[in-house]
């Protein structure tokens, strides 16, 4: 459903759950033996929906304004994001000056000027930190590593879809179906030999984006499926793989030493693991 300003209600409900997922993984809650062991798949959920609604923003402007501004774009964009990121940094120094130990609170001011600059991932890639490790949850901007990866996609999608669509619309699908395919491929490779960068580099992650991208692109295509059935057996296909991912799927990244390439091609994240949620 797409209301008339093109509000779409689902995509909320969407984001509440891997808001709460990426929440009760961090806080390692657990109920009825359920701990949410694959909570942080919220943030690829996240990356679904922002490949989406950017998408769907550039198309409608190319479309009904045959330009599209970039200026306006990145403006919203500066007073959608940075408000958000100053507040979280301004209420987590103060603490991060109290409590933190001299070394990890260098590691804090390096995750705020990087954060500044939308180069966390890198920053938390080369201080070698692990996205689920217990010393991770003495890095209060840690989460800034997924707003790196973000913004770096709008620094560089806006102006390769506007090229890609303008001169070449039909091949559109082709083009982005070919970068996606790279993209994974790059992620399989990296999950056997630099898992950890596998984890935070933004290439890996275009996949993700573009599947959103791809999405949006169907959807303004009209590309629907009328059948009531189908569309019930689809969504709750769906709703089922988010929450089998977020409630029972787990990161196998400790078990990496044992330096088998099969098992881990079959368990990378994000690589072929991350298909189950993204899909």
């Amino acid at each position: 459903m797409i209301t008339k300003n093109n509000y779409i209600p689902q995509i909320d409900g969407l984001r509440a759950v891997a808001v709460l997922s990426v929440i009760l993984f961090h806080a390692n809650f657990s109920v009825f033996n359920i701990n949410f062991s694959g909570g942080f798949f919220g943030v690829d959920i996240f990356f679904v929906i922002s490949g989406y609604l950017i998408s769907r923003l550039i198309i409608s402007e190319i479309n009904s304004e045959s330009s599209f501004n970039f200026k306006n774009f990145y403006i919203r964009r500066i007073r959608r994001i940075l408000p958000a990121l100053l507040t979280v940094a301004l209420v987590t120094y103060p603490f991060a000056w109290l409590l933190l130990l001299p070394v990890s609170l260098m590691e804090y001011v390096g995750s705020l000027i990087s954060g500044i600059f939308f180069t966390s991932n890198l920053f938390f890639y080369f201080s070698g930190a692990e996205y689920d490790s217990t010393p991770s949850l003495y890095k209060p901007l840690l989460h800034y590593w997924s707003l790196s990866v973000e913004e770096q996609f709008y620094i560089i999608y806006p102006l390769t879809l506007f090229i890609v669509y303008k001169f070449l619309r039909k091949n559109l699908t082709l083009f982005f179906t070919f970068i996606a395919f790279l993209s994974f491929v790059l992620s399989l490779y990296l999950s056997v030999y630099d898992n950890s960068l596998n984890f935070y580099l933004f290439p890996t992650r275009i996949w993700e984006l573009l599947i959103g991208a791809f999405a949006a692109k169907l959807n303004m295509e009209n590309n629907k499926i009328t059948n009531s059935r189908y569309q019930n057996l689809f969504q709750l296909l769906g709703v089922s793989l988010i929450i089998f991912s977020i409630l029972f799927l787990k990161n196998f990244e400790q078990n990496w030493a044992q330096n088998n390439i099969l098992y881990k091609l079959l368990l990378s994240h994000p690589g072929l693991l991350t298909l189950i949620p993204v899909m």
